[in-house]
């Protein structure tokens, strides 16, 4: 108060002040061929908030860090998420996919001096090479799951291959950096 007016009487409020909401930004190409490209991806995004954003990865990649390494072919599944703080609510996650290709898959086993037999088979695979460039051999579902993977050492193997049910499958063969041919393998 002062000379004219009395004190006015304490008055108790209570302030709530709500966590603020926030929005990821994830910018991500839409294929990678590993056939032509061997560097990672750096994966890039940013909150609202400007806290630090996480990934996760789901598919045939490997994340260190923010860098995303495809190991196969696929698709792969990125999830950037914000878990919040004491003053911002959790973003929502944003979902990106990835598609890992090959521009080379259209080359067969006998284009790249490999030879793959017998096709159909029940039992085993013989593989001859022309030079001793081939690292392994792996079979995949047509919806890219890897069912057997083996390495190769020498230039002639033969592989065990009865483990695998009847039915169509993709057969791929990879040197130490890329896939090198591919081809359709018959199980009887």
């Amino acid at each position: 108060g002062n000379d004219l007016y009395n004190a006015s009487p304490d008055v108790q409020e209570l302030l709530t002040v709500d966590k603020a909401d926030q929005t990821i930004s994830f910018d991500l190409v839409d294929s990678y061929d590993i056939e032509t490209e061997s560097d990672p991806i750096t994966l890039t995004a940013t909150a609202t908030s400007g806290l630090a954003v996480g990934f996760q990865v789901d598919g045939p990649a490997t994340l260190e860090g923010n860098l995303l390494t495809p190991t196969g072919l696929g698709t792969v599944t990125i999830t950037a998420g914000q878990e919040g703080d004491s003053n911002h609510n959790p973003a929502p996650d944003v979902v990106m996919e990835l598609s890992v290709v090959n521009s080379a898959l259209g080359l067969s086993p006998a284009e790249v001096g490999i030879s793959v037999y017998p096709n159909p088979t029940q039992h085993f695979l013989h593989i001859e090479l022309n030079e001793n460039t081939l690292t392994s051999l792996s079979i995949h579902t047509m919806d890219g799951k890897i069912l057997l993977r083996e390495d190769i050492e020498s230039k002639t193997a033969k592989l065990d291959v009865s483990i695998i049910p009847p039915g169509v499958y993709m057969m791929v063969l990879k040197n130490h950096k890329n896939i090198v041919g591919t081809s359709r393998l018959i199980m009887e």
